[in-house]
């Protein structure tokens, strides 16, 4: 008795499990801030990254526009912190463990966080909403919206104590093309667009080119 009710009780939670569209997808992320301080300034920012998924990898990497200005090298680089423009590699093993590292391609160095950093790094472990840009389950909390989509993408909308979030989903390839956020009062807004392009061939997907890559914690960074 005791072994059928184990039995099913792992079959529930197998079928409980996510399950998200195992579509290869590439593309280019598009990110745009607005945010009007306490003392009435206005700062906006934008910035672009590549985006690439397969199977149990996600990778990030931001896009260098040709007049940004040239890093300037000096002692304290190899201990730099800062890892905005690295890679960001996001890995999933067959137990669904997720793992994060981050990639310098100038230095070849991959740096391997521990789930203890996650939330220094920014990074919230979630494999589902990295995969998606959102986590679908979050739909739950929000209405489907009347606004105007193309066909196979549909918008859902979430507003709560001044705070509202819109996603423009694609339902075949289950992945958010936009994702809106912001206060009603217009005091902070953000704009993320998701535009699909061409899937690289495997021998040039990101993580397929790391071979002889150094490999650090990252940790090492903060001595």
């Amino acid at each position: 008795m005791y072994l059928i009710m184990k039995t099913v009780v792992t079959v529930l939670l197998v079928a409980a499990l996510p399950t998200l569209a195992a579509t290869d997808i590439a593309g280019t992320l598009n990110y745009e801030s607005r945010m009007v301080s306490s003392d009435g300034i206005t700062k906006q920012s934008h910035f672009r990254e590549r985006f690439v998924r397969s199977a149990d990898h996600i990778w990030t990497e931001r896009i260098m526009p040709a007049n940004a200005q040239a890093h300037q090298h000096g002692e304290d680089d190899k201990h730099s912190h800062s890892l905005a423009t690295a890679g960001k590699l996001i890995t999933r093993d067959t137990k669904g463990g997720v793992a994060l590292s981050f990639v310098r391609t100038t230095e070849k160095i991959i740096y391997l966080t521990q789930p203890r950093e996650y939330s220094t790094v920014g990074f919230d472990g979630s494999w589902e909403g990295n995969w998606s840009l959102v986590n679908p389950a979050q739909f739950k909390q929000m209405q489907r919206s009347k606004r105007a989509a193309q066909v196979g993408t549909v918008w859902y909308e979430g507003r709560s104590k001044g705070v509202f979030e819109k996603v423009l989903w694609d339902e075949k390839n289950e992945i958010a093309l936009v994702i809106e956020t912001g206060t009603s009062n217009g005091s902070r807004y953000s704009k993320t667009t998701f535009t699909p392009g061409n899937f690289p061939e495997r021998a040039a997907l990101p993580w397929n080119n790391l071979a002889g890559y150094l490999k650090r914690d990252y940790e090492d960074l903060l001595d």
